[in-house]
């Protein structure tokens, strides 16, 4: 059996004596996620710290700013009958409060700014601290703009400026609005067989036999193209397009928008995306135009065959597409053009395309002209219209996978004659760009792979297992002639560090090649630095991990699986929306999860799903992974201030937990009843009914809050009463004494304090045994990824810091530490030395412990979206300094301390309109300075100042907007709880 080694750029290098060169390698820097790893030395200043977008450049004291409609700038295909409209506060220390706002709405920029005529006139309304503003007037008209603009008033009466002007355009509301067929294009003759494991699309000669839904289509995906005249005067050009599986438009020859591997995965049995755009630069007005659209399988037709039977899916058939193109013109009228059976057909010359197993692209079968709309081609036949899916056409609110950044290559090898290797200085998801000489006809085959065999070739061994027929992630270029070329696929990615070239002549035939990291397009709202090289290094692999497992949803690993679990997500979550505004993409999941639901309540751990397959086929709830529903519900209110999230899906969350709770027996769910802890670095884990029955006990908690604040007090004092017995039960059953749970390991201990299962009382003893079964393991973590997310934030929680310190920068198995010296710039799945996946997010909560606990930096469930904001770093002696800085619905929030001797000082930004509670521990026996003077009640913004009982006396500042500068001598930091 050949041995799988991991080979790095710092492989060659003796681990024992070089450890300080490779964590320096490792350093951020000041480099961007997306961008290539810094290296070299690292100064020991805070300097270094990777600076988020100065996005407030244009922040205006004034007046509101950055309007979003809907999470979006200026969108278009707006369905929601009630868009949300948000923005951001004056950028001014003074403004202490948001107490009301009035939003106008018009048809007209003109209009909004005379201020009339109004199509809304919102008055001046309080503001809601749970609740984000929304349209509230007559009716929206399909296809119509709308500007508006808002201004805000403080509880002391000041009053800003109205904002700059912003705008909204909606798309069909009704299906009646809809324009135009869905088409495709079916060849007259198949060449479908039915697949096994030997006859994929490299293999056997097959039956000629009558295709059948079932069978595997061999046929190339078709292309479409539609001739047209634009009318001369046209002002503006709106697209409207949906397509199944993959699609890829152009006008003109020029792409559509910037998305990539549109449209994401979604439950087409119940949705079916659309995307609009605004076409009308790439129209040439009065003359002769052509549309021109490609078709991949993608998720919807779905090619191979894997364990979780994709190809069984319910809304699979062949790729079809429906478009709707409005022109205006200046003198107001109107004209369509839609998709219809006018339009030509053919196969395009991808031979192949696949989600696991890439494309076969033959440049010969490319149809030249077809995007020349000088070019007749009398001789392409035309489309057919064909039956609509199932789900409902739906405007996609979420931004498109984009191509966010491009890496170059640190090395090529040969380590064969003729197979070349490249290697990138990131594990990623996307594809690479090749340009490159080749001989006619010959294949040119790419390999992607995040590991080296012992011979230096990629190998896929460990990461395509699931896939069970056809070349795994494999994507193949046929040239026409000998001429250069240039290829990337369009329908199919990778995870991927390593590719492997096969089909050239020589390492000169490659003239360019670039690795595209493809990721859904969100914005990067926070960052973490500190002075400990390894710590930012783990902190950037989380971060790449997160963004390469976001493609339309969040996913285990962009390599063999590409699903939806929903443990991975939730454990994820609060770190990725610390570090990304990503409440799109979490909306438009918490979607796909409402789409997943049975009638029953029931849920499953992949979402989507294809065709109902689980772990066990939904015979029993599965709290441990399901619990994303809520749990990521929650969090979208508790960081990004939304609660008409928690009202859209306050039903579905009631019937899950009462469908879970059908299933306990005295308040405990059976052993059936989840997956449990998993990938535990020693499997030492507690039973599945253990940590099922503790989130079950969780899920009952927050859905009594959830109740509380969409005012349902019946229902929060049922899920109240709820908790209560499933507590005691959980106690009765699991407590053995002396602060043991269950088998008495780290997760058994961190969970029921982590979720406040266990009593005040227990606390104690349950917390000095999970101090020492750590301590048992040399200060290593024992835990899975239920346990990761817990046992952090506990030891914080607790006064022990230091110690989670301490097993956060281990460099010895199992560790996060260890992964970095082996060369990984992503999270993996395993503890091990040669683990199935590189790049999994399941263990990326570690980020989220650095931002709420080293830096500080929670937000307030009873003031969600940081309106008010909870600040208490928790700084180790061990480390230098650290800080982080979080972008706000309200502006930016910081967080930063260091180490001047026996003094801490802290620099704390609290943004306007907000308030915050500072807790500095260790501060109540010792003068405190405040930007420069002693600390005082109405001084410098602060508006109170308590003591706090316990062992780190600790004091709590209450404070408005401003920039803080706080001194001390902190006594008795790392004590732990007595």
């Amino acid at each position: 059996m050949m041995k799988i080694r991991l080979v790095t750029p710092h492989a060659w290098i003796a681990l024992a004596g070089a450890c300080i060169a490779i964590l320096a390698s490792h350093a951020v820097g000041s480099a961007p996620i997306g961008s290539p790893r810094a290296t070299g030395h690292i100064p020991a200043s805070d300097q270094v710290r990777p600076a988020l977008p100065n996005r407030f450049v244009h922040a205006s004291a004034a007046a509101p700013f950055r309007l979003r409609c809907s999470w979006a700038r200026s969108p278009l295909g707006i369905q929601q009958r009630h868009p949300r409209l948000t923005w951001m506060p004056p950028q001014r220390d003074t403004l202490r409060d948001q107490a009301n706002y009035q939003i106008q709405v018009a048809q007209s920029r003109q209009a909004i700014l005379q201020g009339h005529p109004l199509v809304w006139d919102s008055g001046k309304m309080p503001t809601n601290s749970n609740f984000l503003p929304q349209y509230e007037g007559p009716a929206l008209k399909p296809f119509t703009h709308y500007y508006w603009h808002v201004r805000i008033w403080s509880r002391s009466g000041w009053q800003s400026q109205w904002s700059p002007v912003a705008s909204w355009m909606t798309g069909p509301l009704n299906p009646d609005d809809w324009r135009g067929d869905w088409i495709s294009y079916y060849p007259r003759i198949t060449n479908s067989f039915y697949q096994t494991p030997h006859n994929a699309y490299y293999g056997l000669p097959q039956p000629k036999k009558t295709a059948h839904k079932s069978w595997v289509q061999k046929q190339p995906c078709p292309i479409f193209r539609k001739v047209f005249r634009a009318p001369e005067h046209v002002s503006h050009a709106y697209m409207y397009i949906a397509g199944l599986g993959y699609w890829k438009v152009q006008v003109n020859g020029h792409k559509v928008g910037r998305g990539v591997l549109n449209s994401t995965l979604y439950n087409y049995s119940k949705t079916v995306p659309f995307q609009s755009f605004d076409v009308t630069r790439l129209l040439r007005k009065g003359h002769r135009n052509v549309v021109t659209i490609s078709l991949g399988n993608g998720w919807y037709n779905f090619m191979e065959a894997t364990v979780f039977k994709w190809q069984n899916a319910a809304w699979k058939a062949w790729p079809r597409t429906r478009m709707a193109l409005l022109m205006r013109s200046s003198d107001g009228k109107t004209r369509w053009l839609s998709t219809d059976t006018s339009w030509q057909a053919a196969p395009g010359p991808r031979l192949a395309d696949a989600v696991f197993n890439g494309e076969v692209y033959d440049a010969a079968l490319k149809i030249h002209g077809w995007n020349n709309p000088k070019r007749a081609l009398a001789s392409m036949p035309h489309a057919q219209r064909v039956r609509p899916p199932a789900g409902r056409l739906t405007s996609q609110f979420m931004p498109p996978c984009e191509v966010i950044h491009r890496f170059t290559p640190t090395s090529i090898t040969e380590p064969k004659p003729h197979v070349f290797v490249i290697t990138f200085p990131q594990n990623m998801s996307g594809w690479v760009t090749l340009t490159a000489t080749g001989r006619k006809g010959e294949p040119v085959v790419l390999r992607y792979g995040e590991q080296l065999d012992s011979h230096g070739l990629v190998s896929r061994k460990s990461i395509s297992y699931f896939a069970f027929t056809g070349p795994f992630q494999t994507d193949t270029f046929i040239p026409a002639d000998t001429k250069p070329f240039t290829y990337h696929p369009n329908f199919s990615y990778s995870g991927f560090r390593y590719v492997q070239i096969n089909g050239l002549s020589s390492k000169q035939d490659i003239l360019n090649i670039q690795a595209d990291y493809i990721h859904t397009a969100f914005h990067r709202i926070g960052t973490f630095w500190c002075a400990n090289p390894l710590v930012n290094a783990i902190a950037d692999a989380t971060n790449h991990s997160y963004c390469s497992n976001f493609i339309g949803y969040p996913t285990d690993c962009p390599t063999r699986e590409k699903n939806g679990y929903g443990a991975d997500a939730w454990v994820a979550s609060a770190q990725g929306m610390m570090s990304y505004n990503n409440q799109a993409g979490y909306a438009k999941w918490l979607d796909d999860i409402a789409d997943t639901q049975y009638a029953n309540g029931s849920l499953m751990v992949v979402i989507p799903n294809p065709s109902g397959w689980d772990w066990d086929h939904g015979r029993y709830p599965d709290p441990d992974w399901e619990s994303c529903y809520e749990f990521i519900c929650y969090n979208q209110f508790l960081y990004y201030g939304d609660g008409r999230v928690l009202r859209r899906h306050y039903n579905g969350l009631k019937r899950y937990f009462q469908f879970a709770l059908s299933y306990t027996s005295n308040c405990i769910l059976p052993s059936q009843a989840g997956i449990g802890d998993w990938s535990s670095a020693s499997r030492h884990v507690p039973p599945v009914t253990f940590t099922s029955t503790c989130l079950l006990y969780h899920d009952a908690v927050l859905l009594s809050r959830i109740a509380t604040i969409l005012h349902h007090p019946r229902d929060a004092a049922t899920f109240a009463a709820n908790a209560t017995a499933i507590r005691k039960a959980f106690n009765q059953k699991f407590y053995k004494g002396h602060g043991v749970y269950d088998n008495g390991g780290q997760t058994a201990e961190a969970m029921p304090l982590y979720y406040g299962i266990a009593t005040v009382a227990m606390r104690p003893s349950v917390l000095r045994r999970l101090v020492q079964d750590v301590h048992t393991h040399h200060d290593h973590l024992d835990v899975g990824l239920l346990g990761d997310r817990c046992l952090f934030r506990v030891l914080s929680r607790y006064g022990y810091t230091e110690l989670a310190y301490r097993i956060a920068t281990q460099t010895t198995r199992p560790s996060y530490g260890q992964w970095i010296l082996l060369g990984a710039t992503t999270l993996w799945e395993e503890w091990g030395l040669c683990p199935y996946s590189l790049n999994h997010i399941m263990f990326g909560d570690i980020l989220g412990w650095m931002y709420s606990d080293l830096a500080g930096i929670n937000p307030d469930w009873q003031s969600p979206g940081f309106r008010t904001i909870l600040i208490k770093p928790r700084p180790v002696r061990a480390l230098p300094w650290a800080g982080a800085e979080h972008e706000s619905p309200f502006g930016l929030v910081k967080s930063a301390w260091r180490w001047r001797g026996k003094q801490l000082a802290l620099n704390i930004t609290i943004p306007p309109a907000t308030s915050a509670f500072i807790t500095l521990a260790g501060a109540g026996h010792d003068a405190v300075q405040c930007n420069g003077k002693p600390l005082t009640t109405g001084a410098s913004g602060v508006l109170s100042i308590k003591s706090e009982a316990g062992a780190s006396a600790a004091i709590v500042i209450h404070t408005g907007p401003g920039h803080y500068r706080l001194v001390y001598t902190p006594h008795g930091l790392s004590q732990g709880m007595p």
